[in-house]
Order: structure tokens, then sequence, then C-alpha cells
């Protein structure tokens, strides 16, 4: 037995977008510059609504399922090296739940073993107006989750596939963050990663966001962050040099706390 165990050969690189917007929540744990709460600002896409599409579910997976496919003769589907991944699918993450007294049955959609005698649920809201397609997609969901309980043995490509997959489920306790995910397997090595300096982690580009925003809310203490910034700068730049852009103010009650101070 050795105390080691080999590298990863890919690295799950992912986006998220939560459907609720100008939330506290948000901006207490995730607007934040410089450790000031509420200090960063809020990114709007597609206002209209208008996403839901059928997606290319392969399209995120399809480096990893490239390695795993080498070795065979006869061509496979998802096979599709050098595609380019324009449009990768926008999964909607599901919250898990350990079923105790403090968990109203209602709150999941899905409970499992059984409703009769559950010790976990699944949690998934409706996307739209369409209670037929989320009949539906719970349906599929429950089948899917209900194979994967009743197989003797898991195969080691499919535990593979399956640590990536667990990116799209979280704990019931981040249910209030709605939050939805583009997600993209990577090879490491690959010519597509690429290294940032100021972060100093690797990430994998996708689309330049200045093309696709709706609108910035800028956070209640945008300028407490001790970043010297002013609202009315950021207002000026954007409407300068992207005019299409809302720029708006947050006025969510968050007290600004001090900015942290480097050593």
């Amino acid at each position: 037995m050795e105390n080691k165990a080999d590298c990863p050969v890919h690295n799950a690189f992912f986006t998220c977008f939560s459907s609720r917007v100008n939330d506290l929540n948000q901006f207490r744990l995730y607007g934040k510059e410089n450790g000031v709460e509420a200090s960063g600002c809020c990114l709007v896409f597609n206002k209209s609504g208008d996403w839901l599409k059928g997606p290319d579910i392969s399209a995120s997976f399809r480096s990893f399922t490239n390695k795993q496919n080498e070795g065979f003769k006869e061509p496979i589907e998802a096979d599709v090296a050098g595609l380019e991944d324009k449009n990768l699918p926008l999964y909607q993450v599901a919250y898990i739940a350990y079923s105790d007294e403090y968990i109203a049955k209602e709150k999941c959609t899905i409970w499992l073993p059984d409703a009769r005698r559950p010790k976990f649920g699944i949690r998934l809201k409706p996307v739209g107006k369409n209670l037929k397609w989320h009949k539906f997609r719970i349906k599929e969901l429950k089948a899917a989750l209900w194979k994967l309980m009743n197989l003797s043995k898991i195969k080691d490509e499919d535990k593979k596939a399956l640590e990536y997959i667990r990116y799209l489920f979280k704990d019931f306790a981040f249910r209030d963050e709605e939050e939805f995910r583009l997600l993209k397997i990577e090879q490491i090595g690959s010519d597509n990663i690429k290294y940032c300096q100021t972060t100093k982690s690797v990430y994998l580009p996708y689309a330049d966001i200045r093309d696709i925003v709706d609108e910035v809310i800028l956070g209640t203490n945008y300028e407490k962050s001790g970043k010297e910034r002013k609202a009315e700068v950021f207002q000026h730049l954007m409407r300068k040099h992207y005019p299409n852009v809302k720029v708006s103010r947050s006025s969510l009650p968050i007290n600004a706390n001090p900015p942290i101070k480097k050593d």
C-alpha cells in the first residue's frame, strides 16, 4: 500500500449563476471586494428570460469522453474533438437534504429510497412555467438515481464520470442560492487552459461577458472597499464604452465592515 495517489487527468471548470438578482445573501457571501460585504457587483444576464433550449449535454464532457473512448475501433457519436463549445448547457443545481424532523417533506420533490422510508431528498425547483416539462425532469432524475442505487457494482469509468457530475449537486443549506452552472471538463495540460497571474489560478476561457451582460448592479458598499472606487466613474466608463449595458446601484441594507488590512 502506497501513501500517495495519482493526480486526476481531468479537471472540472464551472461558472456559477443564480436566478436571484440583487439578493441580500448573495451580496453578503459573494459580492465582496477586499473582504467588504456588498462592495462588489451583480451581473445580470438575459433579462428576457428566454433561454430554455434543448442543450447538447455532451458538450461539457467531450474531453473526458474522448479520453474514455481511446482504443475503440468504431467511431463513437460523442467523440467530436476539435469542435468549439460555443453553447455549453446551463445546468440547474439540485440540492440534497438528509431526512430528519426539521425538513418538511414538501421541501423536496424526490425522496429516496422512497417517500415511506426516506433517508434523503432532492430539491429541484421548476424552471419557467411549463409544469409538464418539470414533472418530466423529476421523473428522469429519479429514474437515474434509482438506477445508480440498484447497481451491484459501479465500473471505474462510471465512477470517474460521477466524480464530475457531483458538481451539479449541493447541500440543502444552499437552496436559497437557486444556482445554475456552466460546466466543462478539460484535460490537464490542454492548451485551452489558461493561467491567471492575478489570482494564481487556472481557468478555461469561454465567452467575453461584456458582450452578453444586460445590467450591472453595484453593491451598496461599492465605494467602501478601500479600493478608491467611485460609482459615477464606473457609470461614466460603462456608458462611454458599453452604452447598451444598464448600470444601477443596490440599496440593500448591508453595513460595511472594515476592509482587510494586508501585512
